[in-house]
């Protein structure tokens, strides 16, 4: 593990606050369709039911079916309070003391991806880069063609990279370019076949995965 490049997710991996993030995600959703599409709030609910239905993301749903551009979409609904995320010191120290190339690849932005880091009081330079929604041009993680692009900008090799992922679909893809997966999901019981290692949150696997460094 001490040559591997280490890929981060960001929410509900390097922090678990529940669904907490992704209900106040929900609500800015409402807010933008009221706002921005003139609907009230029973119809924006009704519209969200039924881009779930059609399309993985709310930012693909809204660019497809009205006038709106995913970029404006995807800065409102991730610009969200961070107050529920707690500090965590301990993750920023066993971060520093792994001095593997560290980066961020996530479905929100920088801005939120810096706020919840700040608020963790975990250091972002840690990491060499942020890589977010747009520079992944809203081609997002559970896209082959995603990670593909992520490993070229930066000029990496899938086999020395270690992705650590709350989402099985995005680790799916993730084995599927080659790249040792790290499960991080609290209470889960089955390993998936595509997942090479297990653990309920980011610090026991990083103890357990570098515990010669730390």
């Amino acid at each position: 593990m001490q040559n591997k490049t280490l890929i981060f997710d960001l929410d509900a991996t390097l922090y678990y606050v529940g669904d907490k993030i992704e209900r106040l995600c929900d609500d800015k959703v409402v807010s933008y369709l009221i706002e921005n599409i003139g609907v009230d709030e029973m119809q924006a609910h009704k519209l969200i039911k039924k881009f779930r239905e059609k399309y993985r993301y709310d930012s693909e749903a809204v660019e497809k079916e009205f006038p709106v551009k995913q970029r404006d979409f995807v800065e409102y609904i991730c610009d969200v309070p961070t107050d529920d995320i707690p500090q965590d010191k301990e993750l920023d120290t066993i971060l520093k003391q792994i001095t593997n190339t560290k980066y961020i690849l996530t479905d929100s932005t920088q801005k939120h991806s810096k706020d919840v880091l700040n608020k963790m009081q975990v250091d972002v330079n840690l990491f060499t880069y942020i890589y977010d929604a747009h520079d992944m041009n809203y081609v997002f993680k559970y896209r082959k063609e995603c990670v593909e692009q992520f490993l070229s900008k930066f000029n990496l090799k899938a086999k020395d990279c270690i992705m650590f992922e709350d989402s099985a679909k995005n680790l799916e893809v993730a084995k599927s370019c080659g790249m040792i997966t790290v499960y991080i999901k609290p209470n889960q019981t089955e390993k998936p076949k595509f997942v090479d290692y297990m653990y309920p949150d980011i610090k026991t696997a990083l103890i357990e995965l570098f515990q010669h460094c730390i």
